[in-house]
């Protein structure tokens, strides 16, 4: 896939676009109704803490999480939930966009999540991420 091809599929995904299908034949496909049109801003905040080195696997506060997506709690959680039934397509395979490990609530009565990204995700985010450090030039 192109350098632009991916940044469309991306940008198809933060704009929550589920009917969007790549040259190459890769397409968005959401199954399940979660009550919620937040996907976007939640999906670019965790894209922005894996730019920013979270990495793959990333445990965090859900209220960080809020405050990055500006979002609800409430909708910030629907929205991860809805996350993860997106799922990349191409020939004949298929790709959970990110998985929730697990959530937990503390005494505090705060929550941690504990999300993956899919691969193909990371490897195109490590793309931008280093292309980006090139242009810097770190």
């Amino acid at each position: 896939m192109t350098r632009e091809g991916m940044y469309r599929l991306i940008q198809a995904c933060v704009e929550g676009d589920i009917d969007y299908v790549t040259e190459e034949g890769i397409s968005i496909i959401q199954r399940g109704e979660h009550g919620t049109n937040q996907l976007s801003p939640v999906l670019d905040a965790l894209m922005d803490r894996y730019l920013y080195g979270a990495g793959r696997d990333m445990q965090l506060s859900v209220r960080s999480l809020t405050t990055a997506s500006g979002v609800r709690t409430d909708e910030t959680v629907r929205a991860l939930l809805a996350l993860t039934d997106v799922y990349l397509v191409s020939n004949h395979i298929e790709e959970r966009l990110l998985t929730v490990r697990h959530i937990e609530l503390d005494s505090s009565r705060g929550m941690t999540v504990h999300v993956t990204l899919c691969a193909w995700l990371a490897f195109h985010l490590e793309m931008v991420r280093e292309a980006a450090q090139l242009r810097v030039g770190t």
